[in-house]
């Protein structure tokens, strides 16, 4: 279903906006539009027009999201239209809309019939639709590209331009990787998840096996493990015990010689309580003073040395005070010296050029006057303005000359006559005949325009039919209609029932192939059960159990009960024969292990036997399995050979050839092709005939008329170009006779009110000829010319005075110069003097001695910058040596300062008594802080108080301490090995117990069993719907390559044809080493890859392969206006318009619609494509 016309009502930033696709001829619409005017915003509304407006659209930035709607009119196939709109509704959004005239629409509350929203998507889905009808620059580059790089073969090429997808090679291998990740079958299969589970399920079977197995001995395992626990709190205690003892011993030991070095400081201490306490550092602190005294004095000292030298040097300088008060001024004479001589040279050229310019001047007035003066000749010099005015008269006298001068050339010099007379003409019958027979001619332009073309068509055709007729496999054209083609019914029927037994004999051998190993494995079973039995008798258990019970009655009367009544020595005895020779335990564990493993294997044979009969009834159950299938094969594929049969009866009474159902349905397309190519050869020869007659008969029509209007134009042999050029010729001849006879009638009326109005226009102008000289005549005299001169002299007069005007200027311009270049001059002797008036000098007064009286200015007020310089040096010398000597005189009273600071804090009362005082000092605070690190060590040692400490180590010497410190250690080693071996026992007997009691742990095995089974079953339905969709999907490309790959190929080459507009005829295929490739064959000859081709004509191949798949889609019904956006942008301009004339080949009994933002695709449209197939539209 075409598009007439869109109404965006509320969308994007379009409201009330109709964008016109044209009528039903239209069937290229190109939309136009500049980047921001909403082009993307319209392909959207297409989509959404034809599904539903996206619940989160982007375009609701100028109308809400509730009022968004877009609506169009479309055109049915039967011709009529229907008008719908699309409303943002989650369900029923498809309304019927009226027309209100321009292409609005308004929307009714009636819901579009589902015949129309069935026609609006034809069946497919949204994404199907994008794929297969909508192609944008980004898929058509990235096609492209595949293309070229030859990622995939040719068959995969062509089947991914079908569908409208990118890559099916990465679509397949994404669905198998994903199959992968759930289940890899084979021996590397070890990483799936359905792998992994299934691993985890084998693992759990053994656990649950092994944990509902309960041995006997469980109050032998509880008892001895009670044991073991008790035994490792034992030794732990002892072990503790022993530690904090170890402890004790090595505190005391460390803290003996502590505090003897404690006692030893506080006797230090009291020696000295009378010492005073000083600083730590203090004789650093003394040392540095004394040494920074000393240095502070010595600098005073040279300091005030340095400042008695500068005072030296101040006294001895003789400083210019009056040189130095003009340095400034004096640099300023100095930097003119230059200008003196430059000044002088200037004003001698000034003065000559001064006095040339004058007398040029008294010659320019002298040629005008003789005796006229400069100054009274300027003053006659008419202004600008007047100068225009005079050029104005000048201009208005030569004007009305011209204007004179040229009527009277045009005046006729003699009374003009008639020379068109009139000629004899045709009959008004002729004439008649001739622009009738022309009328004719241009009526069927058309159809002459058509006979030219239709040979080429009908070549075409033929050979097109050949082809069709060949590749059908038929000997002739008239075998056509001999064919008589099946029903699709009827090949489907066929199709499913051979498809369906097919199926059924793979059905028959997949079961066939499982149960065959099946079978093997169970008989190779059930012979190693035959061969490797070995049987025990249940005597055998009895006489077993029966030792091992008369054991453990000589265990219990040994080692539990022991009374004092048994016979011991009968015990002994007893206990020797059943040994054999062994200790009693062990003779009894041995008869345990005999009892249990007879048990185990009386057991075991049970089982086996019971295990070879389940074996051959298995084996049984398979070869019964196994023969019914192959009965079943065996009439099913007697079937399938009956069904063969009828289909090849059924295609020899339709006369068709062997063809599989599939095939056939293609070989009946073909059919129904050449039948369809036939036809139109058929009507293409009718409309050649008929072109043929209607050229025969106007060819005798315009023979007819010229021969009336003269017998002699036409011989009878013109083609009808050669007699429709003579006829135009006759027309053209008679309307200029026409009309020469009706000019000559007025002639001579014309020709008498000229020459009247020639009279009265050559007065006027002799009266305005006449003004303009006497008015010339007042110049004249003004300009000092005769009142006749002519206005060649006037313009020269006036140059003359221009030229005067200029030359005194620059007369008073060399004379303004030459006045400054004076002023300065007088500006610089007059500056001299100032300054030598300063200075007690005598300033020279000619301008050419200044020079050398500049030059011993310059040496004195060097002489006096240098005195200067020295003088501010010696004073800054003078200053800073005074002030180092306050520094330093500073530092002396403060370095005196701080040694009366010291002697104070000591006690002394001089400097030199410090040193003795600051050794006691410095001895006393080191025994504080040894007393301060014993105290501290003995409380991070022990948490006994010193007193306690003193009691312990009273009790004892070093020698007992260090004696019992290693009888302990030796204890502690003796008990940590047994330690280890009771804690090793006590977690033995604990495994051991709780292996015996595992009904818990046999529970969680079987819970984490049936979660294993469970997450083996989830994993499985994904596993198999990825599987089939891998296969379905090869399936599907594989019967395109076989059915769809040629027909989509052979039409793929015509488009492209028409895109390069000749320069590849043909694309056929290559199979290289291990794929197919596409080739593209040139039409000067050769074949190219689409490795080799350009990127344009890489899209342009791409666009062609897509424009074939959707014409095979439109054969099966589908039809779709397909949407293309910016396809255009890599092709030149007559590429482009070639592959536009492609697209409106394909377009014929469809749509396309061709988006694009570059305004000049507009006129290479209009010029490719013909105007009653294109329509424009802008946004």
């Amino acid at each position: 279903m075409k598009l007439s016309s869109m109404h965006l009502k509320a969308f994007g930033p379009f409201t009330d906006h109709v964008v016109d696709f044209g009528g039903p001829a239209k069937s290229l619409v190109v939309v136009y539009g500049p980047n921001e005017a909403g082009k993307s915003a319209m392909l959207r509304a297409i989509e959404a027009l034809r599904y539903q407006i996206d619940p989160r659209s982007p375009d609701n930035f100028r109308h809400e999201h509730p009022d968004m709607s877009v609506g169009a009119t479309l055109l049915k196939p039967d011709g009529t239209t229907a008008m719908v709109m699309r409303i943002k509704r989650p369900k029923d959004s498809l309304r019927v809309a009226r027309a209100l005239g321009d292409g609005l629409l308004e929307m009714t509350e009636a819901l579009a019939s589902s015949g129309i929203q069935e026609a609006l998507t034809a069946g497919l889905s949204q994404e199907e639709y994008r794929r297969m009808f909508g192609l944008n620059h980004e898929a058509l580059r990235a096609g492209g590209q595949r293309l070229a790089r030859g990622e995939v073969e040719l068959g995969t090429s062509l089947f991914e331009a079908s569908l409208g997808v990118r890559d099916v090679t990465a679509i397949a291998q994404d669905l198998d990787n994903r199959a992968r990740e759930l289940f890899m079958p084979g021996a590397r299969g070890a990483k799936g998840k359905i792998n992994e589970a299934l691993k985890r399920h084998k693992e759990l079977q053994r656990q649950v096996k092994e944990a509902t197995v309960k041995p006997r001995d469980w109050q032998d395992r509880f008892n001895a493990s009670e044991h073991a626990r008790q035994e490792v709190q034992r030794l732990d205690a002892e072990q503790r015990t022993l530690n904090a003892r170890q402890k004790l011993l090595a505190t005391l030991r460390a803290a003996a010689p502590v505090i003897q070095e404690l006692d030893e400081a506080q006797v230090t201490l009291s020696e000295l309580t009378g010492v005073p306490d000083m600083e730590e550092g203090a004789g650093q602190a003394r040392s540095a003073a004394e040494a920074s005294l000393q240095a502070a004095q010595e600098a005073s000292a040279t300091a005030k040395a340095a400042a008695q030298d500068a005072q030296s040097r101040l006294d001895a300088l003789e400083p210019d005070p009056s040189a130095i008060s003009q340095v400034a001024a004096i640099g300023r004479l100095i930097a003119k010296a230059e200008d003196v001589e430059s000044l002088r040279r200037s004003i001698a050229q000034l003065e000559q050029q001064h006095t040339a310019q004058l007398g040029e001047v008294q010659q320019m007035v002298a040629a005008i006057d003789v005796g006229a003066q400069p100054q009274s000749m300027l003053a006659r010099v008419p202004a600008k303005a007047r100068s225009a005015e005079i050029e104005h008269r000048v201009q208005v006298f030569v004007t009305a000359e011209q204007a004179l001068d040229g009527h009277t050339q045009s005046a006729p010099t003699a009374q003009e006559e008639d020379q068109a007379q009139a000629q004899g003409l045709p009959t008004q019958a002729a004439i008649r005949q001739l622009r009738i027979a022309l009328s004719d001619l241009e009526r069927q332009r058309n159809t002459l325009a058509c006979l030219r073309d239709l040979p080429a068509e009908i070549a075409q055709a033929n050979q097109q039919l050949d082809d069709q007729v060949h590749d059908l496999g038929l000997a002739k054209e008239n075998a056509l209609d001999s064919v008589r083609p099946l029903l699709d019914a009827d090949i489907d029927q066929a199709a499913q029932e051979l498809q369906d037994n097919a199926s059924s004999q793979q059905k028959l051998r997949g079961r066939l192939t499982q149960i065959e190993p099946d079978l093997r494995n169970a008989r190779a079973a059930r012979d190693r059960m035959r061969e490797d039995q070995a049987v025990i008798t249940l005597d055998d258990v009895v006489r077993a159990r029966g030792h091992r019970d008369h054991g453990w009655q000589l265990v219990r009367a040994t080692y539990i009960d022991k009374t004092k009544n048994r016979d011991t020595a009968a015990d002994s005895v007893a206990a020797a024969a059943f040994g054999g020779g062994r200790p009693l335990p062990e003779a009894y564990a041995h008869a345990v292990r005999v009892a249990d493993e007879r048990a185990d294997g009386y057991a075991r044979d049970t089982k086996a036997a019971a295990e070879l009969k389940a074996k051959e009834e298995e084996i049984a159950r398979y070869e019964r399995d196994e023969q019914t299938l192959r009965n079943e094969l065996a009439q099913s594929q007697e079937k399938g050979t009956a069904l063969a049969q009828a289909w090849t009866e059924q295609l020899q009474a339709h006369a068709l050839s062997e063809h599989a159902p599939l095939a056939l349905r293609e070989w009946q397309s073909l059919l129904k092709q050449a039948r369809e190519g036939r036809a139109a050869l058929q009507r293409l020869r009718s409309e050649q005939q008929q072109a043929q007659e209607v050229e025969a008969r106007l060819t005798g029509a315009l023979r007819a008329a010229l021969q009336a209007i003269d017998p002699k134009s036409a011989s009878g042999s013109e083609p009808i170009t050669s007699l429709e050029t003579l006829a135009r010729e006759q027309d053209a001849s008679i309307q200029r006779q026409q009309r020469a006879g009706d000019d000559s009638r007025a002639r001579q009326t014309l020709l008498a009110t000229q020459a009247r109005q020639r009279e009265e226009r050559k007065a006027e102008l002799d009266q305005k000829l006449a003004d303009a000289r006497a008015r010339l005549a007042e110049v004249a005299q003004e300009l000092l010319l005769p009142q006749d001169a002519s206005p060649s002299a006037i313009r020269a007069r006036i140059q003359e005075f221009t030229d005067l005007r200029e030359a005194q200027a620059k007369v008073d311009e060399l004379q303004g110069k030459l006045n400054q270049a004076n002023a300065a001059l007088d500006q610089i002797v007059s500056d001299a003097h100032v300054v030598a008036q300063a200075l007690g000098l005598q300033a020279p007064r000619e301008a050419q001695a200044l020079r050398p009286w500049f030059d011993q200015l310059e040496l004195r007020r060097t002489r006096a910058n240098e005195v200067q310089a020295e003088q501010q040096a010696a004073q800054r010398d003078l200053s800073n040596a005074n002030a180092t000597v306050r520094t330093q005189e500073t530092l002396i009273g403060k370095y005196e300062a701080q040694l009366r600071s010291l002697c104070d804090a000591a006690g002394v009362a001089d400097v030199q008594l410090l040193p003795n005082v600051e050794l006691q000092a410095e001895q006393k605070r080191q025994a504080s802080a040894v007393k301060q690190r014993c105290l501290q060590q003995l409380r991070v040692a022990s948490d006994l108080t010193l007193e306690q400490l003193r009691e312990h180590l009273a009790a004892q010497d070093s020698a007992a301490l260090v004696a019992q410190e290693e009888q302990c250690v030796r204890s502690v080693e003796e008990v940590a090995p047994k330690l280890e071996a009771a804690r090793t026992d006590a977690e033995r007997t604990r495994r051991e117990l709780e292996a015996i009691d595992a009904s818990e742990a046999a529970a969680q095995a079987q819970e984490d069993l049936c979660q294993t089974t469970a997450s083996i079953e989830s994993s499985l339905r994904p596993w198999m719907r990825l599987r089939l969709a891998h296969s379905l999907l090869m399936q599907a490309q594989h019967r395109f390559q076989e059915r769809a790959q040629g027909p989509m190929l052979e039409r793929a080459s015509r488009y492209f044809q028409r895109m390069t507009d000749g320069a590849f005829i043909r694309l056929k295929t290559d199979a290289t080493a291990d794929k197919q490739v596409l080739l593209a064959e040139r039409a000067q000859g050769g074949s190219i890859g689409t490795d080799a081709m350009s990127e344009g004509t890489r899209d342009q191949l791409y666009l062609a392969l897509r424009l074939a798949a959707v014409s095979l889609r439109r054969d099966a019904g589908v039809e779709l206006p397909m949407v293309l956006d910016d396809v255009l942008m890599t092709s030149s301009d007559a590429r482009a318009g070639c592959v536009l004339q492609a697209l409106a080949e394909f377009s014929r009994g469809g749509q396309v619609v061709v988006f694009t933002h570059h305004e000049h695709l507009l006129d290479v449209a209009r010029r490719a494509v013909p105007s009653d197939v294109l329509q424009v539209a802008a946004l």
